[in-house]
């Protein structure tokens, strides 16, 4: 069974001898019952779904599974439930085709990608189970079901930011490339803020172990322990490895909130114009790596943002429509 008419089924676009066909093939062996529900997860993308269109997806697979394994209830109820369930999997697909920003390749043969507009957060599934949130202006690229599983290491390609609750695996490491860094992890919970135009690229884990190496380290590798924050600086190639109690508070934004400890406020205002639709310019580098400890909810607006920052007596600022002009007092 192809990949492309696995899809159609899940979308629900299939003519009713096809459609036989595919049940058919699922029920004929275990292995084509997991390839179908991986393909099932790789195609959920859930946060922004649920957000419009309140559907529980993993309840409704459960619900799939139960009812497609119900091989004696005859085939006109076996229908109904694919149907029931299938229902779900097409509204999922079809929010990632519509919704701007989302852009999920349908043939298999390529990678997945998973990009966010400014303003947008994505939550995905990947065919082994893992998490991930992909922040504002971000890309997250990985490769379909068959070779995800068949390969040595699941392999994932991220630039912006993203935070991961991956599937514990030690014969397959799940390994991230970002920019100059890659992080290899066996099961584990960590952030990656790793934006095209910033300079640092942050780590931070909670949970588990991660190994951090860099081409340019040659043989160099840094082992993080849970609360440890890595801040690589790409344009000096130097790392700095802190201890960080509030490592939880860097995953705020996946529920819509703004954490930033002792950051300079040039990589405040980068993320505040990916996640507000701005842009910000500060009028002296002295302003730009001034640094501020502070949160924010992202349903403030930027007003209330910057007549916060303001009460710190440091700089003033100017907005016209979407232009944010700051200056040193």
């Amino acid at each position: 069974m192809n990949n492309e008419t696995l899809i159609a089924y899940l979308c629900n676009t299939l003519h009713e001898t096809a459609r036989q066909d595919v049940e058919a093939w699922y029920l004929a062996s275990k292995d084509n019952q997991t390839l179908l529900e991986q393909l099932y997860f790789t195609l959920f993308v859930g946060d922004r779904l649920h957000v419009y269109n309140q559907v529980d997806t993993e309840q409704s697979f459960l619900e799939l599974k139960e009812k497609i394994r119900r091989k004696n209830a005859g085939k006109r109820r076996m229908k109904y439930g694919w149907r029931m369930a299938i229902t779900a999997a097409a509204a999922v697909f079809a929010g990632m085709i519509v919704l701007n920003g989302i852009h999920m390749m349908k043939t298999l043969s390529k990678p997945f990608t998973i990009v966010t507009n400014l303003g947008e957060r994505v939550q995905a599934v990947l065919p082994d189970g893992s998490k991930i949130w992909v922040g504002a202006c971000s890309t997250l690229e990985y490769y379909n079901p068959v070779p995800f599983f068949a390969s040595k290491e699941r392999e994932v390609y991220l630039s912006g930011e993203a935070y991961f609750e991956v599937e514990k695996d030690k014969t397959h490491p799940f390994v991230v490339h970002s920019n100059d860094l890659q992080i290899t992890v066996s099961g584990t919970r960590f952030n990656i803020r790793s934006n095209n135009d910033d300079i640092l690229i942050t780590t931070t884990l909670l949970e588990g172990e991660i190994k951090v190496t860099a081409t340019a380290w040659g043989d160099k590798e840094i082992v993080m322990k849970p609360n440890e924050q890595l801040r690589f600086n790409r344009e000096i190639n130097q790392s700095e490895l802190y201890v960080c109690p509030a490592a939880e508070e860097y995953i705020d934004w996946i529920n819509g909130k703004l954490h930033f400890e002792n950051a300079p406020l040039g990589e405040i205002a980068a993320s505040l114009e990916r996640y507000y639709n701005v842009d910000i310019t500060i009028s002296s580098e002295k302003l730009r790596n001034e640094k501020f400890t502070c949160d924010f909810e992202t349903t403030e607006n930027i007003y209330q943002i910057f007549s916060i920052l303001k009460l710190t007596n440091t700089f003033d600022y100017k907005i016209s429509n979407r232009h944010i002009e700051l200056s040193e007092r």
